[in-house]
Protein backbone atom coordinates (compact mmCIF):
# COMPACT_ATOMS: atom_id res chain seq x y z
CA UNK A 1 0.00 0.00 0.00
CA UNK A 2 2.93 2.14 1.24
CA UNK A 3 4.88 1.79 -2.24
CA UNK A 4 1.58 2.83 -4.36
CA UNK A 5 1.21 6.25 -2.10
CA UNK A 6 4.89 6.64 -3.40
CA UNK A 7 4.05 5.97 -7.31
CA UNK A 8 1.05 8.07 -7.00
CA UNK A 9 2.44 11.04 -5.44
CA UNK A 10 5.31 11.05 -8.02
CA UNK A 11 3.02 10.56 -10.56
CA UNK A 12 1.28 13.92 -9.61
CA UNK A 13 4.84 15.77 -9.37
CA UNK A 14 6.06 14.26 -12.81
CA UNK A 15 2.61 15.91 -14.49
CA UNK A 16 3.66 19.06 -12.53
CA UNK A 17 7.40 19.07 -13.77
CA UNK A 18 5.35 18.80 -17.26
CA UNK A 19 3.55 22.08 -17.27
CA UNK A 20 6.96 24.14 -17.93
CA UNK A 21 8.81 22.91 -21.09
CA UNK A 22 12.22 22.43 -20.15
CA UNK A 23 14.68 24.39 -21.49
CA UNK A 24 12.36 27.08 -23.15
CA UNK A 25 12.10 30.81 -22.65
CA UNK A 26 8.52 30.83 -22.79
CA UNK A 27 5.40 28.65 -22.15
CA UNK A 28 1.84 29.55 -23.14
CA UNK A 29 -1.23 27.60 -21.58
CA UNK A 30 -4.53 27.75 -23.42
CA UNK A 31 -6.88 28.36 -19.58
CA UNK A 32 -10.11 29.42 -22.31
CA UNK A 33 -12.90 27.23 -22.23
CA UNK A 34 -12.49 25.78 -25.86
CA UNK A 35 -9.52 24.39 -28.18
CA UNK A 36 -7.25 26.95 -29.51
CA UNK A 37 -5.26 27.48 -32.42
CA UNK A 38 -1.54 29.03 -32.29
CA UNK A 39 0.55 31.10 -34.81
CA UNK A 40 3.72 32.09 -32.87
CA UNK A 41 6.91 34.09 -33.86
CA UNK A 42 10.16 34.04 -31.98
CA UNK A 43 13.88 35.40 -32.75
CA UNK A 44 14.99 31.57 -32.55
CA UNK A 45 13.72 28.95 -34.93
CA UNK A 46 11.15 28.58 -37.28
CA UNK A 47 7.61 29.96 -36.68
CA UNK A 48 4.97 27.84 -34.83
CA UNK A 49 2.14 27.70 -36.93
CA UNK A 50 -1.28 25.94 -36.63
CA UNK A 51 -0.66 24.23 -32.94
CA UNK A 52 -3.75 23.29 -31.58
CA UNK A 53 -3.82 23.41 -27.91
CA UNK A 54 -6.85 21.78 -26.18
CA UNK A 55 -7.94 23.67 -22.62
CA UNK A 56 -4.84 22.83 -20.09
CA UNK A 57 -2.38 22.52 -22.24
CA UNK A 58 0.90 24.52 -23.13
CA UNK A 59 3.37 24.89 -25.71
CA UNK A 60 7.15 26.05 -25.11
CA UNK A 61 9.24 28.25 -27.52
CA UNK A 62 12.62 29.92 -27.37
CA UNK A 63 13.75 33.38 -28.27
CA UNK A 64 12.14 36.73 -28.30
CA UNK A 65 8.06 36.72 -28.86
CA UNK A 66 7.92 38.74 -32.19
CA UNK A 67 3.66 37.55 -32.64
CA UNK A 68 0.86 36.07 -31.32
CA UNK A 69 -2.17 34.60 -33.11
CA UNK A 70 -4.76 33.18 -30.99
CA UNK A 71 -8.20 31.84 -32.94
CA UNK A 72 -10.46 30.38 -31.04
CA UNK A 73 -12.97 27.46 -32.26
CA UNK A 74 -15.91 30.08 -32.25
CA UNK A 75 -14.02 32.18 -35.15
CA UNK A 76 -12.70 34.68 -32.95
CA UNK A 77 -8.94 35.63 -33.27
CA UNK A 78 -6.61 37.70 -31.13
CA UNK A 79 -3.73 39.23 -32.31
CA UNK A 80 -0.64 40.62 -30.66
CA UNK A 81 2.86 42.70 -32.31
CA UNK A 82 5.76 42.37 -30.59
CA UNK A 83 4.84 45.96 -29.03
CA UNK A 84 1.67 44.83 -27.77
CA UNK A 85 3.35 41.49 -26.10
CA UNK A 86 6.11 43.95 -24.54
CA UNK A 87 3.08 46.15 -22.78
CA UNK A 88 1.73 43.10 -21.64
CA UNK A 89 5.01 41.59 -20.10
CA UNK A 90 5.57 45.23 -18.67
CA UNK A 91 1.90 45.46 -17.41
CA UNK A 92 2.12 41.58 -15.69
CA UNK A 93 2.24 41.54 -12.26
CA UNK A 94 5.78 39.46 -12.09
CA UNK A 95 8.96 39.74 -14.14
CA UNK A 96 9.34 36.45 -14.06
CA UNK A 97 6.57 34.14 -15.56
CA UNK A 98 4.64 32.76 -18.46
CA UNK A 99 2.04 33.44 -20.83
CA UNK A 100 -1.81 32.04 -20.18
CA UNK A 101 -4.97 32.33 -23.19
CA UNK A 102 -8.18 33.31 -21.24
CA UNK A 103 -11.51 33.09 -23.05
CA UNK A 104 -11.01 37.17 -23.88
CA UNK A 105 -7.46 37.97 -23.77
CA UNK A 106 -3.70 36.73 -23.34
CA UNK A 107 -1.79 38.02 -20.26
CA UNK A 108 1.49 37.80 -18.46
CA UNK A 109 0.85 36.07 -15.23
CA UNK A 110 3.33 34.55 -12.26
CA UNK A 111 4.99 31.29 -12.28
CA UNK A 112 2.27 30.47 -9.23
CA UNK A 113 -0.03 31.56 -11.04
CA UNK A 114 -0.01 29.45 -14.21
CA UNK A 115 0.69 26.58 -11.96
CA UNK A 116 -2.74 27.08 -10.33
CA UNK A 117 -4.22 27.58 -13.74
CA UNK A 118 -2.74 24.27 -14.78
CA UNK A 119 -3.56 22.52 -11.89
CA UNK A 120 -7.62 23.64 -12.16
CA UNK A 121 -7.55 22.02 -15.34
CA UNK A 122 -5.57 18.71 -14.07
CA UNK A 123 -7.25 18.48 -11.52
CA UNK A 124 -4.01 18.29 -9.50
CA UNK A 125 -5.45 20.24 -6.36
CA UNK A 126 -8.40 20.69 -5.12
Amino acid sequence: MWRLVVLLIFAALASVADAFTPGTDHSLLNASSEPIVLDIRSSHGKPLTHVRLVPGYSVGFDGVFSYLQVRFATGKTLSYSQHQLTQLHRSGTATDGAWVVEDSSVRFVSHRDYMLAYRRFHKLWP
